[in-house]
């Protein structure tokens, strides 16, 4: 205790403040990308320092680089379609971003032409989202020819040859 400068005869305490730095997540960048993993993201928030760990719910994120106290960039893991909460650790301090990122499979908005020939041989062009170079193709569980990745919206591909008419499930995979 001493003396009080304010207050003569009075003591005053004196107590030391600790002041902690917590981190924050403001958002993210890119807020979809693929069920298989590495989209490249970038988070911004505050108060992220070297060592930060990225976590997308609860698999860790690859590639995680602390640009500066604003700024994390990552990779994202492999995940099941979902809307998922982004969390970055920084000692003992977590910051939370609630459902902050989906991830989703690729999928299919167009097939054109939408008939072809049952002895196969159609070019068809697929136009969609999320696909990736090395996708295949397959018409009711057959396996179309020559595809193509033109971009993660487009893919070119051959008929197979098929034994009746009818619609059929086109399905695009992922590597």
């Amino acid at each position: 205790m001493a003396p009080n400068p304010f207050a003569p005869g009075l003591l005053q305490r004196r107590r030391k403040l600790a002041y902690r730095t917590f981190p924050f997540i403001h958002g993210i960048s890119p807020v979809s990308g693929r069920i298989a993993g590495g989209t490249s993201v970038t988070i911004t928030g505050l108060n992220f320092r070297l060592g930060a760990t990225v976590l997308f719910d609860d698999s860790a994120a690859t590639n995680v680089v602390v640009v500066d106290s604003e700024t994390i960039t990552c990779d994202t893991p492999a995940e099941d379609a979902a809307i998922v909460d982004v969390k970055v650790t920084v000692g003992s301090e977590i910051a939370i971003g609630k459902k902050l990122f989906t991830f989703f499979d690729a999928v299919i908005i167009k097939v054109t032409p939408a008939f072809g020939n049952i002895v196969g041989g159609t070019a068809v062009v697929i136009e969609g989202y999320g696909f990736i170079s090395g996708s295949t193709i397959t018409f009711d569980g057959v396996a179309a020819t020559g595809v193509l990745f033109v971009d993660s919206q487009h893919l070119h591909c051959t008929t197979p040859a098929r034994t009746g008419v009818g619609f059929v499930d086109v399905v695009v995979t992922s590597p």
